[in-house]
């Protein structure tokens, strides 16, 4: 999502993904990185929130892989 927003802007940096400490922004890096953090993060836990609703599992195994998997 990064690698597109640089690539598709005229003006957005090009940033690594790491954590974030703060879910506030304080310049366009750092509120491009809270969203790609914390968005997808928050996206991932609906999606999985939402299965387990609908399936009306207690517990549901989820398997991550690849390099922020954890």
């Amino acid at each position: 999502m990064t690698d597109y927003l640089h690539e598709k802007t005229a003006l957005l940096p090009k940033i690594k993904i790491r954590e974030t400490r703060s879910v506030i922004g304080k310049s366009t890096e750092e509120a491009m990185l809270v969203g790609a953090v914390q968005g997808y993060r928050g996206l991932v836990r609906e999606l999985i929130g939402g299965l387990k609703r609908e399936l009306r599992a207690k517990n549901l195994p989820v398997v991550a892989t690849g390099g922020y998997a954890d």
